[in-house]
C-alpha cells in the first residue's frame, strides 16, 4: 500500500513538471568581444614576450530553442552564426624568405613588427541548462560546438634592419584562409633589391601562405568546442539583456604552421612550435522570446 502511494505521488509530480514544460522559440543578436588565450614566443637573448594578443570586435544573429522544465528550469538549444576573431602583434627579431626573379627562396634577417586582425566566422551550437533564482534573473552553463566558414586577415608588416644593407620594406597582409595558395603574394618591380646577388621584387602584399612552399592544411582547424557560461536579464516575460562567456576547449589553430619567429636552426630551417589556441569571447545580446 505504501509503495502504491509513492508511485502515486512520483506520477503526480511528473504529471505536475510536464503540464508546466513549454517549449520556447526565439532569437537573439549582439555584439562579441573576442581574442585568444596563446603563449606568446620569448625572445632569444632576453626572454621577453614577442607576441601580445588584444580583443576584436565583431556580432552574433540566430536563432534560439527552449525547453521550459519548470517555472525555473529548463534546457536551450541555438543556432548561431557566431563572428569571432583577435588582434595579433609581433615585435622583435626576425628572419624572411624572400622569392626572388627566378624563383629561389632568398633569406634575409632583420627586425620585424606585424599587426594583423583576424575574422574568423563559426556556425556555432550552444546548449545550455538554465536556472532562474528569481523570476526576472537567469544563470546557464553548457557546451557547444563550432564549424568555421570563413576566416580572414588583414594588416601590416614593417621590416627593417634587414641583413645585407637592404632598404627597410613594408607590405600589406591579405589573408583568405581559406582559398589562398602556398607562396602567393603581390610584389612590384618599382622597388627592386639585391640580397647575395639575388634580384628581389618589393612586396606589395602577400597572401596567407606566402612563406610556404606548399600547403598541409587550413591555418584555422574547423571545429571549435567550447564551454560557456551566461547571465540573463528579463526586460519582461519576452525581451532579455545576455552576457555570456565562452573558453574553447579545442586548439584553433593549425601546427603544421606554427613556428619559431625569431630564429632558425643550424640548417637555416624553420623551427616547429606547437601550441595550444584557444579562443575566448565575451557576447552582449539582445534577444526575445515567442
Amino acid at each position: 500500500m505504501k509503495c502504491t502511494k509513492a508511485l502515486l505521488i512520483i506520477f503526480l509530480l511528473g504529471l505536475q513538471v510536464h503540464l508546466h514544460a513549454q517549449f520556447q522559440f526565439g532569437f537573439r543578436a549582439g555584439l562579441n568581444y573576442s581574442s585568444v588565450d596563446e603563449p606568446s614566443e620569448l625572445h632569444p637573448m632576453g626572454g621577453t614576450p614577442l607576441e601580445s594578443y588584444q580583443n576584436s570586435r565583431g556580432f552574433h544573429l540566430g536563432m534560439s530553442f527552449g525547453y521550459e522544465f519548470y517555472d525555473f528550469l529548463g534546457v536551450r538549444g541555438e543556432f548561431l552564426y557566431n563572428q569571432k576573431g583577435y588582434q595579433y602583434l609581433y615585435q622583435g627579431p626576425a628572419y624572411q624568405f624572400f622569392n626572388s626573379a627566378n624563383g629561389q627562396r632568398v633569406l634575409t634577417t632583420g627586425d620585424k613588427v606585424t599587426v594583423i586582425e583576424n575574422s574568423n566566422a563559426y556556425i556555432d551550437f550552444p546548449i545550455s541548462f538554465y536556472v532562474k533564482p528569481i523570476q526576472k534573473l537567469e544563470i546557464s552553463a553548457g557546451i557547444g560546438i563550432g564549424f568555421l566558414v570563413s576566416a580572414y586577415g588583414n594588416g601590416v608588416t614593417n621590416y627593417n634592419n634587414i641583413s645585407g644593407n637592404v632598404a627597410d620594406q613594408s607590405w600589406e597582409l591579405n589573408y583568405n584562409y581559406f582559398r589562398d595558395e602556398a607562396g602567393q603574394g603581390i610584389t612590384t618591380e618599382e622597388n627592386t633589391f639585391f640580397v647575395n646577388g639575388a634580384l628581389i621584387n618589393g612586396l606589395v602584399s602577400t597572401g596567407a601562405y606566402y612563406d610556404e612552399t606548399e600547403l598541409d592544411g587550413k591555418y584555422f582547424n574547423g571545429v571549435n568546442i567550447n564551454i560557456h557560461g551566461a547571465l540573463t536579464y528579463y526586460l519582461n516575460n519576452s525581451v532579455y539583456l545576455s552576457g555570456r562567456y565562452f573558453y574553447g576547449l579545442s586548439d584553433i589553430t593549425n601546427d603544421n604552421y606554427s613556428f619559431i619567429k625569431a630564429e632558425l636552426d643550424d640548417n637555416q630551417a624553420r623551427i616547429p612550435n606547437p601550441r595550444d589556441t584557444r579562443s575566448l569571447s565575451t557576447q552582449i545580446s539582445l534577444g526575445f522570446y515567442f
